[in-house]
């Protein structure tokens, strides 16, 4: 979305350096299996896998406009332009967090919210409202409204050689948007390589992903290196459509800024864990052409059993 309020700008990259927590981390015990439950399923990461998962866990996040100072914060550590997040640090299941970013024009303070599961993790970024400030050495006549800026993505550990090729399976967990938390369920047919689902539980509509195709897709916003994933057409009714068409919501009516619109709302995602124990993803816009433009919500899931 063309947004002046999305001030953070993620590139999401699986980076292989060392950290010093264990591989599966977070909270450990019995936890609820169902899918409004703030705890993922606690299956345990094999030994041989921990470091590399840890690795994984490492996500660079890149912040607009801010070079060769400390741009960001999270729970107040303070974090360098480009510097990896390392989402180890933060238990499994649902948490909110804060964060502020700074450059050298704005100031923007929010909740920085996080679905951990072992192999994978979910975040959204959403600006506190009224929080978009300029800095104190920046002068501006311009104002802000009051529209709240948020920013998804998704990381972990891609499943590389053992996808599924036969049965079906549900996946269930949490999708981000906006300042909304619902509920996410997928279906995925892996002999016939389809998948079909919906985000639920949001205070307005439902989010519809309508069938896609199991395929090899970028790890990058569909480019870059490629892992096994997939891919489908997504349907924001009512409400949420402004988020695709760009209409922007202002005193109990729509209106319609010409500054950014998609032809488009598209589902991707990818498989984690070593036997696609997890799915996450984004929707998101895209034009004729097919370019993926900003994210405008994230899911993550973790699959029940393979049903032959």
């Amino acid at each position: 979305m063309k947004n002046q309020h999305t001030l953070l700008m993620l590139a999401l990259s699986s980076i292989l350096i060392a950290c010093g927590s264990g591989g599966s981390g977070g909270s450990s015990g019995s936890t609820p299996t169902t899918p409004n439950s703030n705890l993922p399923k606690n299956y345990e990461v094999p030994n041989n896998l921990k470091d590399a998962v840890e690795k994984t866990m490492q996500i660079k996040i890149d912040w607009q406009g801010a070079i060769g100072y400390k741009p960001m914060s999270i729970n107040g550590r303070e974090y360098d332009t480009g510097e990896q997040v390392n989402f180890s640090q933060f238990n499994l299941g649902y948490s909110e967090n804060t964060y502020t970013f700074t450059n050298k024009r704005t100031i923007e303070q929010g909740k920085f919210r996080i679905y951990r599961m072992p192999y994978s993790v979910v975040f959204s970024f959403i600006a506190d409202k009224n929080s978009v400030k300029y800095a104190p050495n920046y002068h501006s006549t311009e104002k802000f409204d009051d529209v709240l800026a948020f920013k998804p993505g998704v990381g972990g550990y891609y499943t590389d050689k053992d996808t599924p090729t036969t049965g079906t399976a549900t996946y269930q967990g949490i999708a981000f948007i906006g300042n909304e938390k619902g509920t996410f369920n997928l279906d995925v047919d892996f002999a016939k390589k389809t998948t079909e689902g919906k985000i639920t539980n949001l205070a307005k509509n439902d989010i519809i992903l309508e069938k896609g195709k199991i395929q090899p897709v970028g790890i990058n916003e569909n480019e870059g290196p490629k892992k096994m994933g997939f891919i489908g057409n997504a349907k924001l009714n009512g409400d949420y459509a402004y988020l695709i068409k760009g209409y922007t919501p202002k005193n109990g009516k729509v209106i319609e800024d010409k500054g950014y619109s998609y032809d488009y709302h598209k589902y991707s995602g990818h498989f984690f864990g070593p036997k696609a124990e997890e799915v996450a993803g984004t929707v998101y816009g895209s034009d004729k052409s097919g370019y993926h433009d900003d994210n405008l919500v994230s899911f993550g899931g973790q699959r029940g059993e393979i049903k032959k």
